[in-house]
């Protein structure tokens, strides 16, 4: 979250109505959409004396907020396009954050959309159409990590797709292999959308950087994205996809990894109160 200086008031009379308003903003610089996003942290009415000691504190003072911009606006979570493969469009990060696991947790739909909106901007000034712009952007975190993936636009890389069962591909992470297995085994049938939605990505993301550790029990999960395909306007916290139509989803999938899903169909949560300490590697590709 930055923060954005906007008005500064004085009347001929020597009075000063200060209105200091602070109002949160994405990390792209747009002002935030939703009302209680905006802080008033200051107003006051008095009569000053602006000799040359007040204007200088003045200076001094706008200069603090000018310093506070700065440091708020750095605190992005650095969404960026994978430049691994031109064939695929795909935007990711992974940040530590020095809040408990338990505050993450709490915070993870307010980042998978902060880390959405970064996306959506990348792709916006690249001049990226809606069909090479992915619909979704996904918040995984293990304690107080946190893996960001958006889906995967291009052909599948988790499996490879088959005429009854897609194709586990080679490389992809031990754990993301058997929950995939086992839900072919529950369903005799591929997966809806082959693989390509954020949370497998995501979660094939913090394996592959994490060879070590188990996932199993530990993963909690948000995503934001648009509720509408009629109306990209239209955002807000997405379940995991359903099974349906004789495929199996990504709910299944997670359900296999006991990975818990934080936020329900619908919410729009505000932007995030925490910020990222350090980055993390992230890449997925194997």
């Amino acid at each position: 979250m930055a923060y954005l200086y906007t008005s500064y008031n004085i009347s001929e009379q020597q009075s000063m109505k200060k209105h200091i308003v602070l109002r949160a903003i994405g990390s792209s610089g747009r002002l935030a959409r939703n009302p209680e996003d905006s802080i008033i942290i200051f107003k006051s009415r008095k009569i000053l004396n602006l000799s040359k000691s007040s204007m200088e504190f003045k200076s001094i003072f706008l200069l603090f907020c000018l310093c506070l911009i700065q440091g708020f606006a750095s605190a992005t979570l650095d969404i960026k396009q994978d430049e691994t493969d031109a064939g695929y469009f795909h935007w990711s990060s992974a940040k530590r954050f020095a809040e408990d696991a338990n505050t993450v947790r709490n915070a993870l739909p307010s980042l998978a959309r902060q880390a959405y909106e970064e996306m959506r901007d990348d792709a916006r000034n690249k001049g990226l159409p809606e069909g090479q712009t992915p619909s979704a952007m996904a918040a995984l975190a293990v304690g107080s990590d946190v893996y960001f993936s958006s889906g995967l636009i291009g052909r599948p890389y988790l499996v490879h797709p088959g005429e009854v069962q897609n194709y586990i591909q080679e490389g992809v992470a031990k754990e993301v292999e058997l929950a995939i297995f086992r839900c072919q085994q529950t369903y005799q049938s591929e997966h809806r959308y082959d693989m390509r939605c954020a949370e497998p990505i995501a979660t094939q993301q913090y394996l592959v950087n994490n060879p070590d550790r188990s996932i199993v029990g530990q993963g909690k999960i948000s995503t934001y994205g648009i509720l509408n395909k009629n109306d990209v306007t239209n955002t807000g916290i997405l379940n995991p996809c359903e099974s349906r139509y004789g495929r199996w989803g990504c709910q299944v999938f997670i359900d296999k990894l006991q990975i818990t899903r934080v936020g329900n169909q619908g919410d729009k949560p505000g932007l995030p109160s925490i910020q990222p300490s350090q980055g993390l590697e992230h890449c997925f590709w194997t």
